[in-house]
Protein backbone atom coordinates (compact mmCIF):
# COMPACT_ATOMS: atom_id res chain seq x y z
CA UNK A 1 0.00 0.00 0.00
CA UNK A 2 2.99 2.15 1.46
CA UNK A 3 4.82 1.26 -1.92
CA UNK A 4 2.57 2.15 -4.68
CA UNK A 5 2.73 5.79 -6.47
CA UNK A 6 -0.53 6.07 -6.38
CA UNK A 7 -2.71 9.10 -5.31
CA UNK A 8 -4.85 7.80 -2.01
CA UNK A 9 -7.07 9.98 -0.53
CA UNK A 10 -8.00 10.23 3.36
CA UNK A 11 -10.81 7.97 3.45
CA UNK A 12 -9.02 5.01 1.88
CA UNK A 13 -5.34 5.38 4.20
CA UNK A 14 -8.40 5.58 7.26
CA UNK A 15 -10.11 2.02 6.02
CA UNK A 16 -6.99 0.84 5.22
CA UNK A 17 -5.37 1.72 8.56
CA UNK A 18 -8.39 0.37 10.03
CA UNK A 19 -8.28 -2.69 8.29
CA UNK A 20 -4.59 -3.53 8.91
CA UNK A 21 -5.63 -3.12 13.09
CA UNK A 22 -8.37 -5.35 12.77
CA UNK A 23 -6.56 -8.42 10.75
CA UNK A 24 -3.66 -8.06 12.52
CA UNK A 25 -2.46 -8.04 15.86
CA UNK A 26 -4.03 -7.84 19.22
CA UNK A 27 -6.97 -6.41 18.54
CA UNK A 28 -7.67 -9.35 16.76
CA UNK A 29 -6.77 -11.87 18.91
CA UNK A 30 -8.88 -10.08 21.98
CA UNK A 31 -11.24 -9.97 18.52
CA UNK A 32 -11.46 -13.56 18.20
CA UNK A 33 -11.54 -14.20 21.64
CA UNK A 34 -14.19 -12.44 23.04
CA UNK A 35 -16.58 -13.53 19.62
CA UNK A 36 -15.91 -17.22 21.01
CA UNK A 37 -16.84 -15.97 24.69
CA UNK A 38 -20.09 -14.17 23.31
CA UNK A 39 -21.04 -17.36 21.36
CA UNK A 40 -20.40 -20.15 23.82
CA UNK A 41 -23.22 -17.81 25.97
CA UNK A 42 -25.57 -16.85 23.17
CA UNK A 43 -25.18 -18.83 20.07
CA UNK A 44 -27.25 -16.02 18.36
CA UNK A 45 -25.36 -13.15 19.34
CA UNK A 46 -24.00 -10.67 16.52
CA UNK A 47 -20.69 -9.27 17.11
CA UNK A 48 -18.37 -6.90 15.39
CA UNK A 49 -15.22 -5.33 15.92
CA UNK A 50 -15.37 -1.21 16.52
CA UNK A 51 -11.95 1.27 16.80
CA UNK A 52 -13.10 3.83 18.70
CA UNK A 53 -10.52 7.20 19.85
CA UNK A 54 -10.39 7.19 23.79
CA UNK A 55 -10.86 10.31 26.03
CA UNK A 56 -7.74 11.42 27.78
CA UNK A 57 -7.17 14.10 29.94
CA UNK A 58 -6.18 17.29 28.99
CA UNK A 59 -2.64 18.44 29.34
CA UNK A 60 -1.69 19.93 32.52
CA UNK A 61 1.74 21.79 32.62
CA UNK A 62 3.77 20.46 35.50
CA UNK A 63 6.17 23.37 36.59
CA UNK A 64 8.77 20.90 38.40
CA UNK A 65 10.24 19.42 35.81
CA UNK A 66 11.21 22.30 34.63
CA UNK A 67 12.81 23.55 37.76
CA UNK A 68 13.99 20.01 38.10
CA UNK A 69 15.67 20.41 34.95
CA UNK A 70 18.26 22.74 36.41
CA UNK A 71 19.48 20.56 38.98
CA UNK A 72 20.25 17.75 36.65
CA UNK A 73 23.71 18.06 36.12
CA UNK A 74 24.47 18.49 40.27
CA UNK A 75 22.40 15.56 41.33
CA UNK A 76 25.23 13.37 38.31
CA UNK A 77 27.97 15.34 39.69
CA UNK A 78 27.02 13.92 43.53
CA UNK A 79 26.20 10.34 42.23
CA UNK A 80 29.65 10.34 40.87
CA UNK A 81 31.29 12.11 43.59
CA UNK A 82 31.32 9.38 46.36
CA UNK A 83 33.05 6.45 43.83
CA UNK A 84 35.68 8.99 43.22
CA UNK A 85 36.53 9.75 46.68
CA UNK A 86 36.82 6.11 47.83
CA UNK A 87 39.03 5.29 44.99
CA UNK A 88 40.85 8.69 45.39
CA UNK A 89 41.17 7.66 49.39
CA UNK A 90 41.90 3.98 48.46
CA UNK A 91 45.23 5.00 46.63
CA UNK A 92 46.56 7.73 49.35
CA UNK A 93 45.91 5.19 51.90
CA UNK A 94 47.71 2.56 49.78
CA UNK A 95 50.40 5.07 48.87
CA UNK A 96 50.76 5.27 53.04
CA UNK A 97 50.99 2.11 53.97
CA UNK A 98 53.51 1.15 50.96
CA UNK A 99 51.42 -1.73 50.37
CA UNK A 100 51.46 -1.98 46.44
CA UNK A 101 55.65 -1.88 46.94
CA UNK A 102 55.48 -4.85 49.98
CA UNK A 103 53.74 -6.50 47.37
CA UNK A 104 55.90 -6.21 44.48
CA UNK A 105 58.85 -7.17 46.93
CA UNK A 106 56.92 -10.45 47.54
CA UNK A 107 56.85 -11.45 43.29
CA UNK A 108 53.63 -9.34 42.77
CA UNK A 109 53.36 -8.56 38.59
CA UNK A 110 52.05 -5.20 37.76
CA UNK A 111 49.41 -7.04 35.39
CA UNK A 112 48.03 -8.98 38.80
CA UNK A 113 47.80 -5.86 40.50
CA UNK A 114 46.08 -4.16 38.17
CA UNK A 115 43.58 -6.57 37.40
CA UNK A 116 42.64 -7.09 40.56
CA UNK A 117 41.94 -3.70 40.96
CA UNK A 118 40.00 -3.52 38.09
CA UNK A 119 37.84 -6.58 39.30
CA UNK A 120 37.46 -4.96 43.19
CA UNK A 121 35.92 -1.85 41.46
CA UNK A 122 34.04 -3.33 39.30
CA UNK A 123 32.58 -5.03 42.09
CA UNK A 124 32.02 -2.16 44.20
CA UNK A 125 30.41 0.37 41.95
CA UNK A 126 29.10 -1.59 38.56
CA UNK A 127 27.26 -4.11 40.01
CA UNK A 128 25.60 -2.58 42.60
CA UNK A 129 24.30 0.24 39.90
CA UNK A 130 22.56 -2.33 37.65
CA UNK A 131 21.50 -3.77 40.81
CA UNK A 132 18.96 -1.23 42.47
Amino acid sequence: FCSSRRRHTISSLVAWARRCVQETGYTYLQYLISKNIMLQSDPKAQFTLAISAMKTPSYIKDHFLQVAGFLDAFILVLCYMAPVFRLVSMIVLEKETNTREGMKMMGLKDSAYWLSMLCYYFIIFVIPMYSA
